[in-house]
């Protein structure tokens, strides 16, 4: 990686990359990138071109789609198979629920990070909440272990909501 080396977005749905803006700085081996709650990237580590360690925050370009979807509430653990309410004042505009697995990086590599959809449901009499079902362990979520997670509810501009922790077991 050279300085100013681009990132790239991954489109999962197009299966495609888009550059992004470049590095600050060079990150190498000892580097770690991780997803906040608020939706922006942390990066962190060693730099090559700084003279000590540097912490760097990346907005990605879905935080600038417009207005940002609220959970006003949301259960602090579900169960495993389990449905659940979010309370959110937009819920007409929800096009997704996601789970995100929080990271554990070493030496750039994050072999447990997963991201997992919910199915959910628009709730008929209360506009303002959303019924999801928390991952059953079976397919197509076979491998969805116990413990905190990144609660996310999308609009239909891919734009996300901060996150709410949740416990799943």
């Amino acid at each position: 990686m050279t300085p100013n080396s681009p990132c790239m977005l991954f489109e999962p749905v197009a299966n495609t990359w888009s550059p992004m803006a470049d590095l600050p700085s060079v990150r190498m081996y000892h580097s770690v990138m991780i997803l906040l709650p608020n939706g922006k990237v942390m990066m962190s580590g060693w730099a090559n071109d700084a003279p000590s360690g540097t912490i760097e925050l990346y907005s990605p370009p879905y935080l600038f789609k417009g207005a940002r979807p609220k959970i006003s509430s949301s259960p602090p653990s579900v169960n495993f198979g389990q449905q659940f309410t979010i309370d959110t004042p937009d819920a007409k505009s929800v096009t997704k629920v996601t789970l995100v697995r929080p990271m554990a990086v070493t030496h750039q590599t994050e072999s447990n990070q997963r991201v997992i959809e919910l199915c959910f449901l628009h709730h008929h009499v209360h506009p303002d909440h959303l019924i999801a079902t928390a991952p059953d362990g079976g397919s197509p979520h076979s491998f969805v272990p116990t413990g905190y997670y990144l609660l996310f509810i999308l609009n239909g501009r891919g734009v996300p909501s901060v996150a709410e922790w949740i416990y799943l077991h």
